[in-house]
């Protein structure tokens, strides 16, 4: 089955403006540079193969590319949690925004580090909500269509996750002035 011209413009359109999102995702998610390019260009490819596949009265394109990255995420973590692994945090990966002055950017790029610092403490599904929200900047709807839950469940698990980053990043903070 070959991808409607529609689909694929459609495609086009949304790898232009959104392949920030997408990046963002994977790094929150993998923590490491290299693997969350490659990633992203393997999600990107899967994706385009697959394209005939989607069908816009399931759900928005968006939703369709966070399924498809998530499932590719969970196999990439599943292969590589045999082998152990220490990650710098210079090591982690450079979020890519959409703009803003340098000052901006840098501290976006500083409270990525620290997030991504505790981030691990958090559950499956939390990581997945965190990654989504603030690395992909998706509604809650559209998280919901990815992970197969409700909004209300998603906002749930989403404050229940920044509660739990909130008190890791306050008693780093304590730590740091003690």
């Amino acid at each position: 089955m070959k991808p409607q011209p529609d689909t694929t413009a459609l495609f086009e359109e949304w790898y232009a403006a959104e392949m920030p999102r997408l990046y963002n995702y994977v790094a929150y998610l993998v923590q490491d540079r290299a693997a969350a390019e490659d990633l992203t260009a393997a999600i990107c490819e899967r994706a385009l193969v697959r394209l005939a596949q989607y069908d816009a009265q399931k759900g928005s394109l968006d939703a369709w590319m966070f399924a498809i990255a998530r499932n590719m995420v969970r196999n990439h973590q599943r292969d590589t949690s045999r082998q152990p692994r220490s990650t710098s945090l210079d090591e982690l990966p450079e979020i890519r925004g959409r703009g803003g002055t340098p000052e901006e950017i840098a501290q976006r790029a500083e409270d990525f580090r620290q997030v991504i610092a505790h981030l691990a403490e958090l559950s499956e599904a939390e990581q997945q909500v965190i990654a989504l929200r603030f690395g992909a900047d998706i509604s809650n709807v559209d998280i919901a269509r990815v992970l197969g839950v409700t909004p209300n469940h998603v906002g749930v698990i989403s404050y229940r996750a920044l509660q739990k980053l909130r008190e890791a990043l306050h008693l780093e903070a304590e730590d740091d002035y003690a």
